[in-house]
């Protein structure tokens, strides 16, 4: 029987039956396991608050080759996401990383770049990023660790430069176009304006704590506009957090 040891976030903890729980982590070194918490709903004893949402962990697992699900013999707290929690907006912001980190961290494969922008997201909201801000470079930096975010340099149509001015995205095929050709997309387009463009070059070349308050909010909302659409058209069904999401948003405004 395999004995994994991995540091990690958990995202997040399913009722299994009457004692157990099914919970989910992304680990600096496995990528995405899920396992067993034996009787983790009956007693908070043997694993405390360590299995709260985005709580950072040192985590033992058993797996067996047959079984689904590895086995969390123990997890141990590194470090707590509580006083981020008890912030009801902040919560809602989680909620909505967390379910779309499950989509996208890939099971079994380490992803260091991507566990290390968690990291310091979490680091930047407990030191004050504003909520917007930690969301807006969430999405950019997951779509870009992925491949899927758009290239700004040149229109997808006729490869003209894009260096200046407003850009329109094709949501249904990905495509950033240059104004004559996004005059010719359909209705399901978003436009990025020169602020917003500025914004996104911003969230590229600084680490979140290091944003501070020279973004416009303005900027920041259009910018989501087509990060939120590549992001969805990729998960192919709406978020079940977006509700979270806007509530975030709202109370950012």
């Amino acid at each position: 029987m395999p004995l994994v040891r991995a540091e990690g976030f958990v995202l997040r903890a399913q009722p299994l039956g009457d004692a157990d729980k099914i919970v989910t982590f992304f680990t600096r070194e496995e990528g995405k396991i899920r396992g067993v918490a034996k009787s983790a709903r009956r007693s908070r004893r043997r694993f405390g608050s360590s299995l709260e949402p985005w709580s950072r962990v040192s985590v033992t697992l058993f797996e067996k080759e047959s079984a689904e699900l590895a086995r969390v013999d123990a997890c141990d707290l590194l470090e707590s996401a509580y006083r981020l929690q008890e912030d009801p907006e902040t919560a809602c912001l989680l909620a909505y990383l967390a379910e779309v980190t499950d989509l996208f961290a890939r099971d079994r494969q380490s992803e260091p770049h991507f566990y290390r922008l968690l990291g310091s997201l979490i680091e930047a909201l407990r030191e004050g990023l504003p909520r917007h801000a930690a969301l807006r470079y969430f999405e950019v930096w997951t779509l870009k660790l992925h491949g899927l975010l758009p290239d700004l340099g040149r229109c997808g149509r006729c490869s003209a430069s894009l260096s200046r001015g407003s850009l329109v995205m094709e949501v249904a095929s990905g495509l950033v176009l240059c104004r004559r050709c996004g005059a010719q997309a359909g209705s399901g387009r978003v436009t990025l304006g020169e602020k917003s463009r500025i914004a996104l070059a911003v969230i590229l070349r600084r680490p979140p704590g290091d944003l501070g308050e020279d973004i416009a909010s303005s900027a920041l909302s259009d910018l989501g506009r087509m990060t939120t659409a590549a992001l969805g058209s990729f998960a192919e069904a709406p978020f079940r957090s977006s509700r979270f999401l806007a509530v975030a948003e709202g109370s950012a405004r």
